[in-house]
């Protein structure tokens, strides 16, 4: 059998490496004090590794949210780099963002992409600036978090031993959940990838099934605990608007980052990335039609719109549980999605 070259390890090598030096610079900064960064890690006084704290964190929100595992990783930092240690926390942030681009290479390269189109797929998502909020803002650990257990679980269920890879999908599924309870649409994303592997006979979907419906239930007790609620209460015309800016924003800053890294802002009007979003759609739509025909691209590539969408509809604007619109940070795995896509669109 011939070699392929450069290797598989060797595009997975390049991209560890971009990702370590375009975010290393940040292991010099400190806490950023007054941005949950006090609240989750510098003075949390939660973080000492004890059973107590442990399972404090399994029953209690964090800034609104129940996410223990998230909690319990930021333990596992201050025992290890101690709690003072900012650029500890961001270094477990930078690899755990390293993880996640590995496994999307390895995902891509299971469904036959080519290795160059792949990894330069996975470099415009991992470098891309709106990872910086991601990676580089601790109280964001539940982003690359997720990421992994996410990645994970759709790499499993692509594995040949079907039993076996559901489970672990599922397992994974839910810790993403305890992670980020925003990440639901790991659900659909778990079916997504079992018809990527075509399977059509109802009794090769139980497994499948029950990976996703598991991952769907826990975020029950992830919604029950969570004390946050709703502050924003806009009228519906406002809130139909703001879903369709936000979704063309997100895909126009996923290709061109013309307006990225907001502050706290609130939707103002249309700006340069809504139109780009939806330049993108319109090409998107075109090139389908050139290519396949509407209909047989609609089918090919359906169930990838759903789960863009379920990951997509937390951070729509639909419904607002902060001062913010719309954030970097909210297209951490929506911009992958999108991107996973492209890449089947470049090996089709």
């Amino acid at each position: 059998m011939k070699k392929r070259f450069p290797a598989d390890w060797a595009w997975c090598v390049l991209i560890a490496a971009a990702c370590l030096i375009l975010f290393g610079r940040g292991l010099n900064y400190e806490f950023l004090a007054g941005w949950d960064d006090d609240a989750y890690v510098s003075s949390n006084h939660y973080l000492q590794w004890t059973l107590a704290n442990l399972l404090y964190w399994w029953r209690t929100p964090l800034e609104g949210l129940l996410t223990p595992l998230t909690a319990n990783t930021l333990m596992l930092d201050a025992l290890f780099w101690g709690q003072g240690s900012a650029a500890g926390f961001r270094l477990t942030n930078i690899v755990l963002h390293i993880m996640t681009a590995w496994l999307f290479f390895s995902i891509g390269r299971k469904m036959r992409v080519p290795a160059g189109w792949m990894c330069g797929i996975v470099l415009c998502w991992a470098l891309h600036v709106q990872r910086l909020e991601s990676v580089l803002w601790i109280a964001e650990r539940k982003d690359v978090l997720s990421g992994v257990l996410i990645l994970a679980a759709w790499r499993f269920m692509l594995c040949r031993d079907r039993v076996k890879g559901c489970i672990a999908a599922g397992l994974c599924g839910v810790l993403a959940i305890f992670a980020k309870p925003a990440m639901a649409g790991t659900a659909f994303l778990i079916l997504a990838a079992s018809w990527n592997c075509r399977r059509r006979n109802w009794k090769d979907w139980l497994l499948p099934g029950a990976a996703a419906l598991l991952t769907a239930l826990a975020v029950l007790p992830a919604w029950i605990l969570a004390s946050g609620s709703e502050i924003m209460q806009d009228a519906p015309v406002r809130k139909i608007y703001l879903v369709f800016r936000n979704l063309f924003w997100y895909i126009g800053n996923t290709v061109l980052p013309l307006d990225a890294n907001p502050v706290y802002p609130r939707a103002a009007g249309e700006d340069r990335a809504f139109y780009l979003g939806g330049a993108v759609l319109i090409c998107i739509l075109f090139w389908g039609w050139r290519q396949y025909g509407l209909k047989r691209w609609f089918l090919r590539y359906w169930p990838w719109m759903v789960v863009w969408g379920a990951f997509f509809f937390p951070s729509s604007g639909w419904r607002v549980f902060s001062n913010t619109d719309y954030a970097d940070r909210y297209n951490y795995l929506p911009s992958l999605i999108f991107l996973y896509v492209a890449a089947l669109m470049g090996r089709d």
